[in-house]
């Protein structure tokens, strides 16, 4: 059996990301404020004020996309993008009850950004990196849509030694099925993960 293409994995993440869209939302507010801490991180580890320009990269439901969107005012503003559209309908909803017009989101891949070169200040990303087939040529599109001299800022799960947010539910759901181990040069949650 042949390896899947770059356009198959892509579409099948697509799918998933589609699939558990409606969960996700559902745990959203749980997930938001557990994860509030990197939130901040990343747009405080981004330099983002007042007037810039953000790319938020792997958007999913909104955050940290909707922090950027308040740190950088209305002068300023947020692309979120994202493979899943209905995750992306979820961070749309939220925008509007946070009343934030300075952020938009769009389906697209982050590997062929849709954006002119040298247009943006800044790009964010929280655990989107680690699921994306080719991460080179996603850098150097990140590179291409920065203007020079700015910041980027992103989150990756760390190893699960050190990650008992995901190692305590993994071990759990090892005690029923075999887990086999995930193929560390393959897109998945651990994949940029440091051991150690």
């Amino acid at each position: 059996m042949a390896a899947p293409s770059l356009e198959q994995i892509i579409e099948s993440q697509r799918q998933d990301w589609n699939r558990v869209a409606g969960g996700w939302e559902k745990w959203d507010r749980f997930f938001d404020e557990q994860m509030a801490f990197l939130n901040h991180r990343l747009v405080g580890d981004a330099r983002l004020r007042a007037g810039l320009r953000v790319l938020d990269l792997g958007s999913g439901t909104g955050y940290p996309a909707l922090l950027t969107a308040q740190t950088v005012g209305t002068s300023g503003g947020v692309i979120g993008i994202d493979l899943a559209e209905q995750m992306l309908e979820a961070a749309t909803r939220k925008a509007a009850v946070l009343k934030l017009s300075n952020v938009t989101f769009r389906t697209g891949d982050v590997t062929t950004l849709p954006f002119e070169a040298a247009s943006f200040d800044a790009v964010i990303s929280r655990f989107c990196l680690m699921f994306l087939p080719e991460i080179p040529k996603a850098v150097a599109e990140i590179a291409r849509v920065l203007k020079r001299d700015t910041w980027v800022a992103a989150a990756v799960w760390s190893a699960p030694d050190k990650n008992p947010y995901l190692k305590i539910p993994i071990d759990i759901i090892k005690q029923f099925i075999e887990i086999p181990p995930p193929d560390p040069s393959a897109p998945g949650i651990f994949r940029l993960a440091k051991s150690g």
